[in-house]
């Protein structure tokens, strides 16, 4: 993965350090990084930055907006979105809706570096 163009991967944690951690991981994968604090931001920057999104990360428990709710109105904008949704802890409820939709890989915080570089290969190729 790390001889990949550098592609934009949506970083979206209420959680800055969480958030950052994730960037970092992700440059280290050869990616560039937008990051967001909640669902309704990851919304403004995904609007902003056009069709230049390559997959998002987004964490499932948030204020304002939370993942859920962010991944049904990203997938409104753009249907084969891939993405990475990233918890604590996931009620079997969730997580069978989530497994559900296509394009979507599921990670349990705290991730590794390895795990998250799995799930996007998956979802991207390698």
């Amino acid at each position: 993965m790390k001889g990949r163009p550098r592609a934009t991967i949506l970083v979206v944690d209420d959680e800055e350090i969480v958030r950052e951690l994730c960037e970092s991981m992700l440059a280290r994968l050869g990616f560039a990084t937008v990051g967001a604090g909640n669902g309704r931001e990851a919304l403004e920057r995904f609007e902003g930055l056009g069709g230049e999104v390559a997959a998002v990360v987004l964490d499932l428990a948030m204020p304002v907006m939370g993942g859920e709710e962010a991944l049904r109105s990203l997938r409104a904008r753009r249907p084969d979105l891939p993405v990475v949704v990233t918890s604590g802890y996931y009620s079997a409820e969730a997580t069978a809706r989530l497994v559900a939709e296509p394009a979507v890989e599921l990670l349990k915080k705290p991730y590794a570096l390895a795990e998250l570089e799995a799930a996007l290969e998956r979802l991207l190729g390698p």
